[in-house]
């Protein structure tokens, strides 16, 4: 399991803990023992969702390009540059996303189908309505994290990445 598919999965897990929780705190004589258990439950899951996004960042981080100086008759120089590959820019812009689950769980979704996928697809993934489905397509849109193409009346959903905008249209198809 990648380190992102584990922060979307500890993700997950931290939302159903937080449902549990609500529909506990909802009731008209709430039982304190499973509160006390589920808010527990929820700060180890945050400590997990931490850590394993620190220890992934970092991971991401120690990666290193090598350039070629021109002033210099094509020596190569080993410099630390920040260019920012798929994972990274995933990171961050799941990161970004504060306190949107649902944008959170679509890119994951979406991540899962290879960063390419249907919409009707994600929204069978997902077990949205159709209505919320394009409302958080979008938002997402709107924020530059994906864009969309409609091929033959299905609209066709990708990331808004170097590694996805640099394909041709048939080259997106293939990854469906």
């Amino acid at each position: 399991m990648s380190e992102l598919e584990r922060i979307g999965r500890l993700m997950l897990y931290r939302n159903r803990i937080l449902e549990k929780l609500l529909r506990e705190m909802e009731k008209e004589f709430p039982n304190m023992e499973v509160i006390v258990e589920e808010f527990e439950r929820l700060l180890e899951a945050i400590n997990d969702l931490d850590d394993e996004t620190i220890h992934t960042i970092a991971k991401l981080k120690e990666k290193r390009v090598t350039t070629v100086d021109e002033d210099k008759e094509g020596e190569e120089l080993e410099v630390e540059e920040e260019i920012e590959t798929f994972e990274e820019w995933f990171v961050n812009t799941l990161n970004s996303l504060n306190g949107s689950d649902s944008m959170k769980n679509y890119l994951m979704i979406l991540k899962q189908m290879g960063g390419v996928a249907l919409s009707s697809k994600i929204m069978h993934n997902l077990g949205m309505k159709k209505n919320t489905i394009s409302m958080l397509e979008k938002e997402l849109e709107e924020r530059g994290i994906v864009k969309s193409l409609d091929i033959a009346n299905r609209k066709v959903v990708y990331f808004n990445h170097p590694s996805f905008t640099n394909k041709t249209a048939s080259e997106l198809l293939e990854g469906l």
